[in-house]
């Protein structure tokens, strides 16, 4: 499994995540066809925020480094060619409530452009 976590690190590392509005994350998804706009929302700039960001981060990598599905025949139906090719799971910062998650989002996409996301509190 690929993972990009360049949103979330650019945020962790008190970068510039406005750069990242223009990204389809945040252009062409279900959430920015729900609210008729671009869904980016600039997070907190908030330490502990971060420090949460910065730990889930860390433990999301370790997580899908040694990535299994757990049910096996959703994740087939989801993203059918996943061992062919691998999926790349996006580990974002900048949706608003309530699609925010609170910390950090995650969006796992297959080459056959399926998306699948889900938020970690």
């Amino acid at each position: 499994m690929l993972i990009d976590s360049s949103i979330a690190q650019a945020y962790i590392e008190s970068s510039r995540v406005d750069a990242f509005r223009a990204s389809w994350l945040f252009e062409h998804t279900s959430v920015s066809s729900d609210l008729g706009r671009n869904a980016f929302t600039p997070p907190p700039e908030d330490l502990a925020l971060r420090e949460t960001v910065r730990k889930l981060e860390r433990r999301i990598c370790k997580a899908a480094a040694h990535f299994v599905p757990v049910n096996r025949p959703i994740w087939d139906a989801l993203f059918p060619d996943w061992e062919a090719v691998q999926p790349t799971l996006d580990l974002i910062v900048g949706y608003p409530e309530p699609y925010d998650a609170s910390s950090v989002g995650a969006i796992m996409r297959s080459s056959t452009s399926s998306t699948a996301s889900f938020g970690i509190c």
